[in-house]
């Protein structure tokens, strides 16, 4: 599913705070009823469920990522690292979840059947999906961290970067930079 690949670009695009709170709300929007997971899935019996522990550990993806970055800056082989890392302890506590759940469900079931069943056939396609969410994040992030801040004003939209306020028209002081800017 694209799910992971949404987890990873929310994440790269959002940053651990933000992006743990975009993922927080898909989960309660799922937990409510709407048909957000893998095949249209939704409710608490999909959280709680055999493959629940897999959603659950995204939320831990975001300070695992913060943890790279600030380890090793906002490269995108940090961001890569982070979102391996991620992976990595998602695929442990959503085995580990699944394992249980399956186990009161149906009956015990070994490491490696689980392995094999829940995180093998999806290593591949993950690190493709990190590299596509890493790829996009660095072409895009311009846009959205270092594009520019479109601040509110009495008189209508201030954008505070690549300002040439000398030359406009009609003029305000930003609230954000507390300059003088164009305003539209």
């Amino acid at each position: 599913t694209m799910q992971t690949f949404g987890v990873f670009f929310a994440f790269g695009m959002l940053g651990c705070r933000r992006g743990t709170l975009a993922v927080l709300v898909y989960l309660l929007l799922g937990a409510v009823g709407l048909p957000v997971f893998s095949g249209g899935n939704a409710g608490l019996g999909a959280i709680f469920g055999a493959t629940g522990g897999y959603m659950a550990s995204w939320l831990l993806m975001g300070p695992i990522l913060w943890a790279a970055e600030r380890a090793f800056g906002k490269k995108t082989w940090a961001s890569v690292l982070g979102m391996i890392a991620g992976l990595a302890v998602c695929y442990a506590l959503g085995t580990v979840w699944f394992m249980a759940v399956y186990a009161h469900q149906t009956g015990p079931v070994g490491l490696w059947t689980a392995l094999w069943g829940c995180v093998i056939p999806f290593i591949l396609p993950d690190l493709f999906k990190i590299g596509l969410a890493a790829g996009l994040c660095r072409r895009l992030s311009g846009f959205v961290r270092g594009g520019p801040k479109v601040i509110a004003s009495g008189r209508g939209l201030c954008y505070n970067s690549g300002c040439a306020a000398a030359r406009c028209a009609d003029r305000t002081i930003c609230k954000y930079k507390e300059r003088i800017h164009h305003v539209d």
